[in-house]
């Protein structure tokens, strides 16, 4: 298989022991109806009622709410492996959008096939809902971090999205694909684009991080996580699917 065939199996295994069965089924769910998306083009409207579950196969994409005065904010960054709308067959309509911040390549699942394969794989099931509600933690975190300085909340949120893409074997030698701009940045942290330049240079001049060609490295990680006082225990991985040494981060803020 190759990293498209694996992504999901991936990062289900981070939840749960999944058999040879498990996985074959993901592989041929995911494998049945996939389709391209540009960047900066909407995967999904916020009020549309989508007719399948979208699953992030490649590319970045992201989670928003368009503010009263236009401006839009970032509830949450989807890397491979995440879905887009997991339940939302069970609204009546999406009350967010999502939008492919580069080249994505999506899967169509059918929400019915979804159903009855859920309803005769337990360990799946548990998976899928172990995803969810870790979702939901990162969503509380990052209200959290609305509240903290700039440094330590950028630095925070490059710590995740490391320890989130190293659990789906995607970070070689501490550098990983991050094709975001300071604006996207910027929306996701509630910071201005001007403030978020700034804080960057300020990683950057202390060597905490490197940006080149759409791609973060993190010279010493651990250093990154004292700064933005990171603690992966809300990714809720499983022990043995933690990285060991530097990618095992349990430090007080």
């Amino acid at each position: 298989m190759n990293m498209t065939e694996n992504v999901l199996i991936r990062k289900l295994e981070g939840y749960a022991q999944l058999s040879d069965d498990d996985k074959r089924v993901i592989r041929e769910l995911c494998g049945e109806n996939v389709g391209k998306v540009a960047a900066h083009r909407d995967i999904i409207r916020d009020g549309a009622t989508p007719d399948h579950i979208h699953l992030i196969l490649e590319g970045w994409a992201a989670r928003y709410k368009l503010l009263p005065d236009g401006a839009r904010q970032i509830t949450a960054f989807l890397i491979p492996g995440d879905f887009c709308d997991l339940h939302v067959t069970v609204l009546a309509e999406m009350d967010h959008g999502i939008v492919a911040l580069a080249p994505c390549k999506v899967a169509y699942l059918d929400a019915k096939v979804l159903d009855e394969i859920t309803s005769k794989h337990s360990t799946l099931t548990k998976a899928l809902w172990w995803m969810t509600l870790v979702d939901e933690a990162v969503l509380r975190q990052w209200v959290v971090n609305g509240r903290r300085r700039a440094i330590p909340a950028l630095a925070h949120l490059l710590c995740e999205l490391h320890q989130r893409m190293k659990s789906i074997g995607l970070v070689d030698d501490r550098v990983f694909e991050l094709p975001l701009t300071q604006e996207e940045l910027a929306d996701a942290t509630g910071m201005s684009s001007v403030h978020m330049n700034r804080t960057i240079q300020s990683l950057r001049e202390r060597g905490l991080i490197e940006f080149r060609m759409k791609k973060l490295r993190i010279p010493d990680v651990q250093a990154l996580a004292k700064t933005g006082g990171f603690d992966d225990s809300y990714l809720h991985l499983r022990t043995t699917h933690r990285p060991s040494e530097e990618q095992h981060l349990q430090l007080e803020a």
